[in-house]
């Protein structure tokens, strides 16, 4: 079995109920299969199939009995994704029927077989459609969270680090014939050293602002921890589900139903966050209650933005002393002062307005303030997560990272 020559099939979308599944073939045998198992409409087959045409038809098994009603696609090497040939069937979606047609074109062994993961990206690469970093950029465009991290993937897969790296290295291969040819004529070697030396430093500067774009980069990619406190049965479950849009946490009238972390990951204002919700803090005697809230103070201690939940309905309690002596020194603390809808305390108002939060006014069972705490947070993330210089392209493969880096050390 020669790998690099079979001719490959997959279904190329996710499994589940669609309207439309793509099972794409990609060999040499592709436009041969095509041409078995695909009947146009009017009952025929094709004896030639032209590229880059949309055909309307039907998937039909060995004997000539339709599977499914579908478009066929072809697109001839050199110019397709591969750069092989290239057939693509869109067929209805579903758990059956896509299964089928493949299962349908494996029957032909001696001409097809089941790709391996990332197979057709590989022999894109194999077949010079595009460069390691493109291939690897495909991937992450995949798996992109944020617009930032997408924004970044279809930069690197348009070629655009690929390209930058080509340039210096062809210069420097240029550099070092001119070295070499130096040696003949040593009236001329300082002059090449100097040249040298300068495309050195501008080098190195290209690396240095790739290593530092990745760590500017850092809290767009993996994300902030966020950590919702506050004392009993004042919101705090309520909260994290209206951040979620989804009934995640258990909300009860009875205070002490969170005795754990719960951890959920969102993308708040294009900021990926894991939002931690806690347990309520408080005295207890409860020793697994007693547990879960050590667990909240241990997940403060990693937070790096704080929704710090109040009843503003009530005037301020022992706990909610105790909370904002917790939260006084620390940094990107949020007070959302909850159940607006129930009234105003003006004292818990004036106690809070003491220290360096960012208050504001909500009601999360009704929603209200939820754009408010929007705005406010993607203004301080803003300034807390600067993105410093403006850049063309941001570092974001850890891989890659940790490659120019070596690469500055031999600089």
């Amino acid at each position: 079995m020669n790998y690099n020559l079979d001719t490959i099939v997959a279904i190329s979308t996710p499994p589940g109920y669609s309207g439309i599944s793509v099972i794409r073939l990609s060999g040499k045998n592709a436009p041969d299969l095509a041409k078995k198992h695909f009947m146009l409409s009017k009952g025929s087959k094709l004896s030639d199939i032209i590229p880059r045409k949309v055909y309307y038809g039907f998937f039909v098994n060995g004997d000539g009995e339709p599977l499914d009603e579908c478009l066929m696609i072809y697109m001839k090497s050199p110019n397709s994704y591969t750069g092989e040939d290239v057939i693509e069937f869109q067929c209805h979606g579903g758990i059956i029927i896509p299964v089928k047609i493949v299962e349908e074109l494996l029957k032909s062994r001696e001409m097809i077989r089941y790709a391996e993961p990332g197979e057709f990206t590989y022999r894109a690469f194999l077949n010079g459609r595009k460069d390691l970093t493109q291939a690897e950029a495909v991937e992450s465009l995949i798996h992109s969270k944020t617009m930032f991290h997408q924004k970044n993937a279809l930069k690197q897969l348009s070629g655009y680090l690929g390209k930058k790296l080509k340039e210096y290295f062809n210069d420097f291969e240029d550099k070092r014939l001119f070295l070499e040819a130096a040696i003949n004529f040593p009236d001329d070697v300082d002059e090449v050293y100097i040249d040298i030396e300068h495309k050195l430093k501008d080098f190195y500067e290209f690396l240095d602002k790739l290593t530092n774009s990745y760590k500017e980069a850092q809290p767009y990619i993996t994300g902030i921890n966020a950590v919702i406190i506050g004392k009993p049965n004042v919101g705090k479950s309520s909260f994290m589900n209206l951040l979620l849009n989804n009934e995640r946490v258990i909300v009860s009238p009875y205070p002490g139903t969170t005795r754990d972390v719960i951890e959920e990951e969102i993308i708040l204002e294009g900021m990926p966050l894991k939002i931690i919700d806690t347990a309520g803090l408080r005295l207890t005697e409860d020793p697994i209650e007693s547990i879960g809230i050590e667990k909240t103070r241990e997940k403060l201690s990693q937070a790096q933005i704080i929704f710090s939940i109040f009843d503003a309905s009530e005037p301020p309690t022992k706990e909610d002393r105790d909370i904002l002596d917790i939260i006084e020194n620390r940094q990107n603390v949020f007070a959302i002062l909850n159940k607006i809808d129930r009234g105003i305390n003006n004292d818990i108002i004036k106690l809070i307005e003491g220290f360096n939060v960012k208050i504001i006014k909500m009601s999360v069972l009704y929603g209200t303030g939820l754009d408010e705490l929007k705005k406010v947070f993607k203004e301080s993330i803003i300034k807390l997560y600067s993105l410093g210089e403006e850049r063309d392209f941001y570092l974001t493969s850890p891989r890659h990272y940790e490659i120019f880096l070596e690469m500055k050390e031999v600089v």
